[in-house]
Order: structure tokens, then sequence, then C-alpha cells
């Protein structure tokens, strides 16, 4: 990133409150660690999820609305095999969330592929 070792350690380091990594350098960071844990960290804070916007397969409307279907059946079939045993675990929370990312990500396909068969008019 173009940084001395020794300024990026003391930009991590909790101990130097003088010290902070600018939101660009985080962003950089994230972007080429693929790893987006400041990002959910922030999110989570503020009551708010993330997840990757979705890459928008050519294809046709009613793939879209069947895919959208079967990730909305995923959701509820993982919600209701979390509480099946009347607990709802960590783990439970991970599969359901990830069901949701999914689910949030088949939404986002939809109205592209509208657009692309009414010529966004």
């Amino acid at each position: 990133m173009g940084q001395d070792p020794a300024q990026f350690r003391s930009k991590a380091n909790p101990d130097i409150e003088r010290a902070y990594f600018r939101p660009r350098e985080l962003v950089t960071m994230q972007q080429l660690s693929g790893k987006y844990h400041v990002l959910h960290a922030m999110a989570d804070e503020c009551d708010h999820v993330c997840f990757p916007k979705p890459s928008v397969p050519e294809g046709c409307v009613m793939e879209a609305i069947t895919n959208l279907s079967k990730e909305f059946s995923d959701v509820l079939q993982a919600a209701t095999q979390s509480i099946a045993d009347g607990s709802f675990s960590a783990n439970d929370r991970k599969r359901v969330q990830k069901e949701l990312s999914e689910l949030m990500a088949s939404a986002g396909q939809l109205i592209p592929a509208l657009e692309r068969t009414g010529n966004g008019k």
C-alpha cells in the first residue's frame, strides 16, 4: 500500500491512539485482502447488514423470478430448521444470515432482468 511497514504496524496497534487508518486506507486493505471485517463491524454497529452487489447474468426474467423464489424457500427452510430443537445457536444464526444474504443478492438481480426485457422504459 505504499507505506513504511513500521508506520503501518503503528496504525494497527490499538495502544497508539494518535495513529489510525484513514477510511480510504481501510477500503483499500479490504479490497486487496478480500476480507471485509471492518465493513461488517461498522454495519453491525449501525444495525445494518452488508452483502455483495449481485452480478447480473444474462438470462430471462422468469429465471430471475424462479431463482428469487428458490432463495426465499431456502431462507424459510433454514429458519425452520434452526429452531426445530427449541434453540437458536450462533451456527443457526450464521446459516440463516447466509441464506438471507443469498436472497438479497437474488432480489438485486430482478430489476436489471426486468429492465433488459423492457429496455429500461
